[in-house]
């Protein structure tokens, strides 16, 4: 760390506030460690313990992983506290949460490092976490809705509500599709055992040199000449968010390509919308393909929806 970001990471700490409290839940250890202000927004400080994480070294990559590895590798991940975590109350206040974020204590980030170091500082200490092993604990930062401009305003000595759901789920199906260009289809998929279909009704070829929406500077780096983006027109009888990508892409090795375009600027995704009756839906495949092309092979390999009547968890601590 240099001294610039020592000083960055001092500066947006405003406030802490310990509680202290552990508890178990979902198969691991929890400490809730207390509130952090910063200057955007308010957290809940959180470690957890899974000692499954014993044998697995979280700070590396398997090597030549393939984008499919790569896209399936949240398949038989269990969801922990922190991930289900979407409601607070403490005292008379009720706040949401919104996003997390976090690291590993041995691979941690200097900055999450430094809060927790900052609770130290105001009398936090466990003995239980003191001794767990540094590759099994993380430390986990959940954001509120709505951030609390004074902690010393919260009654923090009274019990807290933890509320837990999970309200998205993800099917990982792994369908592969052999699709023609420019013809019509009318191919039916199911996913979620049933729950949603999709019905694809043609894959169309677009030139981006004739969409006014993207930036030219980026158009011969996405889309060289001689090169087509497939757009998938589709309807469906519900709501649901699915990726599909080419078999060759999904084949390939992790790093050498990304699930989208690189431009000067990072990777971007893109989105075309094409002239369609009511109803029929878009979407882009984040890699082009031969102009001559006759067929795509390609796969849905994740698909996610809400959860309209979740499994509702409180823990009082």
């Amino acid at each position: 760390m240099n001294l610039q970001d020592l000083y960055y990471y001092v500066s947006t700490i405003k406030e802490v506030r310990v509680i202290g409290r552990e508890f178990s839940a979902y198969g691991r250890d929890y400490a809730l460690v207390g509130l952090v202000n910063t200057n955007e927004s308010t957290e809940l400080v959180f470690l957890e313990y899974d000692e499954r994480c014993a044998d697995n070294d979280c700070c590396s990559e398997p090597e030549n992983m393939t984008n499919r590895e790569f896209a399936l590798a949240d398949k038989d991940i269990q969801k922990g506290f922190s991930d289900l975590l979407n409601e607070v109350v403490i005292g008379n206040n009720r706040f949401n949460t919104q996003g997390s974020h976090g690291s590993s204590l041995d691979c941690g980030m200097d900055s999450d490092i430094y809060v927790i170091a900052e609770f130290m500082k105001q009398g936090w200490i466990s003995e239980k976490f003191f001794d767990y092993p540094p590759e099994c604990v993380f430390v986990d930062f959940i954001e509120l809705e709505e951030k609390i401009e004074n902690l010393s305003q919260l009654d923090l000595s009274c019990q807290i509500r933890l509320i837990t759901y999970e309200v998205c789920k993800d099917e990982f199906p792994d369908i592969k599709l052999d699709l023609p260009i420019e013809q019509d289809i009318d191919k039916t998929v199911s996913l979620f055992d049933g729950e949603e279909e999709i019905c694809i009704k043609r894959v169309h070829l677009v030139d981006l040199s004739e969409e006014e929406s993207i930036y030219k500077g980026d158009i011969q780096r996405i889309c060289p000449k001689n090169m087509r983006v497939p757009v998938i027109e589709y309807t469906c009888n519900g709501e649901c968010c699915f990726e599909i990508s080419l078999s060759s892409y999904l084949d390939g090795i992790f790093g050498d390509e990304c699930n989208g375009f690189n431009t000067d600027d990072g990777v971007v995704g893109i989105a075309i919308g094409m002239p369609s009756i009511e109803d029929e839906k878009f979407y882009t495949i984040q890699q082009a393909v031969n102009a001559d092309s006759k067929h795509i092979e390609c796969e849905i390999i994740r698909c996610t929806k809400e959860i309209k009547n979740p499994d509702i968890r409180e823990f009082l601590i």
